[in-house]
């Protein structure tokens, strides 16, 4: 009896510190990502663009075969779709060089702007490829959510024009584009 009370207050307090580590992983994330592009910003000046992405991937490399002790268990590199790894590994080697890129030009606000917009690329693309269709309300969470960030990073107050004229195509591409779905 007094074991099954245990066991249950200690999986009660599993099931409320899960959601407490779940924000704190998150924090953890935003500002690993936030110092990320801080350094790639600050290194831009003085060191080739693909350089920095392979010293992200290789102190990724590093860091993960740490964390996970990959040498313990090499059952990690398993997988049953391995075409599909790879291809994921490439789409995040275009993400980070082309993110790095946009560092180079732009200022961190606008290129941070620039991330959140996926989302709205995310939702657009679900309907034609997957048939899973966004309704009004969440096509307005993802707009009041972008506009937040919006006024947070303010982006386009920088030096660069750029910025704004590459604002105002993805802005125009997502009004086309977000015209042909059936729930608009």
């Amino acid at each position: 009896m007094v074991q099954d009370s245990q066991d249950a207050q200690a999986g009660g307090s599993l099931t409320e510190a899960a959601p407490l580590a779940g924000i704190g992983l998150i924090v953890l994330a935003c500002l690993s990502f936030s110092f990320l592009d801080a350094t790639a910003k600050y290194l831009i000046e003085s060191v080739p663009t693909l350089q920095i992405v392979w010293l992200r991937f290789v102190s990724h490399v590093i860091l993960s075969f740490l964390l996970f002790r990959v040498w313990k268990n090499p059952a990690l590199f398993k997988t049953k779709r391995p075409v599909l790894h790879i291809v994921r590994a490439f789409c995040l080697l275009g993400i980070t060089i082309f993110n790095f890129l946009a560092v180079r030009y732009l200022q961190l606000a606008e290129t941070t702007a620039i991330m959140f917009a996926a989302p709205f690329v995310i939702t657009a693309l679900a309907g034609p490829m997957l048939g899973e269709w966004a309704g009004p309300r969440r096509w307005i969470a993802i707009v009041i959510g972008f506009l937040g960030i919006l006024v947070v990073t303010q982006p386009g107050r920088g030096q660069h024009a750029l910025g704004r004229r590459l604002f105002g195509r993805v802005d125009g591409f997502l009004r086309r584009f977000t015209r042909f779905s059936p729930d608009s």
